[in-house]
């Protein structure tokens, strides 16, 4: 997360540091702050037209143009803390706006991609996992038949010709590939629990705001900012 607070840093200082007076300038810093608030989010591209047009309208409709005056006012630490603000609420009108069916250009069904990947990610873990083990159970069976053999010999040679050098390193190998996929399994289904709690917690935001917003032409920002900072 801190690397990617570092690299929107310098659009981030564009905003911040900016002295826009005139109508053109300051028509350009109101696109980077549009631009800002879609590269925090990953939730489309801003160079994508559609995506562009709904995040500039979710935006005005809780930071119109006109206060851009007092937005230059502020110190910079403010600045910043406003554009994180404005990042939350305007993923969170596209979120929903997407949930009605009414918009959310761009934004991938990330939940759904997902848990239909993960099953089959978590089947191909565990059949790797069960074909290695029964590698390794060759690579020790062989192992264990050579030192057999060899102490049964008397005259001092080999009773079996294998390089048990790489014999050993092979059997290393796949133990440690196993230990590796069993922490990789267990990563993966980590990951469909927290993917599954996190679909409820969304889903129950969702809820709450369609019951917030329902038969109502105009919502206060405070009762959508915590209704929609709850899914971060």
């Amino acid at each position: 997360m801190q690397t990617f607070e570092q690299r929107l840093q310098p659009i981030i200082r564009e905003v911040t540091d900016s002295r826009a007076k005139s109508r053109d300038e300051l028509d350009l810093l109101y696109r980077k702050i549009v631009s800002v608030i879609l590269l925090r989010s990953g939730l489309g591209s801003p160079t994508e037209i559609s995506v562009v047009r709904e995040a500039t309208a979710g935006l005005q409709s809780i930071f119109p143009q006109t206060e851009l005056g007092t937005f230059r006012t502020l110190k910079k630490r403010d600045k910043e803390q406003q554009l994180r603000d404005f990042s939350k609420i305007v993923t969170g009108i596209r979120l929903f706006n997407k949930d009605c069916g009414k918009g959310g250009k761009g934004i991938e069904d990330l939940p759904g991609i997902l848990k239909e990947a993960i099953p089959g990610t978590l089947q191909g873990i565990i059949e790797d996992r069960k074909a290695i083990s029964e590698m390794a159970d060759v690579y020790t069976a062989a192992y264990l038949k050579s030192q057999t053999a060899n102490m049964a010999k008397t005259d001092g040679e080999p009773a079996v010709d294998i390089d048990m050098n790489l014999l050993i390193s092979a059997l290393y190998n796949a133990k440690q590939y196993e230990a590796f996929l069993a922490l990789l399994q267990m990563d993966v289904e980590r990951s469909r629990a927290q993917l599954e709690e996190l679909m409820k917690s969304y889903d129950a935001t969702m809820e709450l705001l369609h019951h917030t917003v329902q038969g109502r032409s105009a919502i206060p920002t405070a009762s959508v900012y915590v209704s929609k900072n709850a899914c971060h």
